[in-house]
């Protein structure tokens, strides 16, 4: 019997770009969420052209995560940045889903200081959005805070309900903009698993991820507005909806976008949250009856 890997993809977007600046190391403190019930909400969202992965109840683990040479850079309100952007987040999918599925958000009490340099993670290029960082980071994340082994095991966050549609996020302290869904295959190359879901193979990463069914990664700099093509909320829900598998609704030539649609996956992206929405046309291929 061949072996499944796991696979995370998309079509992710530039990279963040500007300077950071030092203001010191701060840990502040975020309590869980509380679960909700273990049992699937009576929800017919589901991820894009997929009815068989319920959105009926999605749970965002989000960790702010530092290179080990960028410990200087940490953002002393970091957990205020993280939170207030996923209430707005949280506040956008509800309205666009009518309530009928549940974003959930559990934030890791502390800062994230990784165990190499951020050359290790991004490699020697961070264009398209990084996805390299994404993959590396996310595992050093599932290894060290996942697993009862790892150095910085909690058992909080490596419960998983099997309600709830997890997503693994990242703010990072470096530069990045990716988002992607994770899928279960025996295809063995990039090549093969490329070939079955339609995709450039340069868009497919074999991932060692057992916890989470779609993970992504924003710098930290977007959300404190600065160097990036639009507002830290905007950006973070279009990473999140890559996790559920929907596409970029623009297309990058040259350096340039153009944009085919007005919502949040193609131009609404650099706009404010409040201020866009997802394309209704996406939102039926998700199970939304309106």
């Amino acid at each position: 019997m061949r072996k499944k890997n796991r696979i995370g993809y998309s079509v992710v977007i530039g990279t963040a770009l500007g300077l950071t600046f030092g203001v010191g190391i701060f840990y502040s403190h975020t309590t869980l969420a509380p679960d909700i019930k273990k049992t699937t909400p009576l929800s017919a969202i589901h991820t894009y052209h997929d009815a068989s992965r319920s959105l009926g109840a999605i749970r965002i683990k989000m960790f702010y995560a530092v290179p080990k040479n960028k410990t200087a850079f940490i953002a002393r309100d970091w957990n205020r940045l993280v939170s207030r952007a996923l209430e707005e987040v949280k506040r956008f999918h509800s309205l666009q889903f009518a309530n009928t599925s549940l974003l959930h958000v559990s934030i890791f009490p502390k800062p994230v200081i990784l165990e190499n340099d951020a050359i290790f993670y991004n490699t020697e290029r961070t264009d398209f959005g990084n996805p390299a960082a994404l993959v590396s980071v996310s595992e050093e994340i599932e290894r060290r805070i996942f697993r009862k082994d790892g150095d910085l095991y909690d058992a909080a966050f490596a419960e998983n309900n099997p309600a709830e549609y997890t997503i693994l996020g990242i703010m990072y302290e470096d530069v990045g903009q990716s988002g992607g869904i994770i899928h279960e295959t025996s295809a063995e190359t990039r090549k093969e698993i490329a070939e079955i879901y339609g995709l450039s193979a340069a868009y497919v990463h074999i991932v060692n991820i057992s916890r989470a069914d779609g993970f992504f990664l924003l710098s930290r700099l977007c959300l404190s507005g600065s160097g990036c093509i639009g507002p830290g909320p905007s950006l973070i829900y279009h990473e999140l909806a890559h996790t559920f598998g929907v596409p970029d609704q623009y297309v990058n030539v040259g350096g340039a976008d153009t944009p085919l649609s007005e919502d949040i996956m193609g131009e609404g992206r650099k706009g404010p949250l409040e201020r866009t929405h997802i394309d209704w046309i996406t939102t039926r291929k998700m199970g939304l009856v309106e």
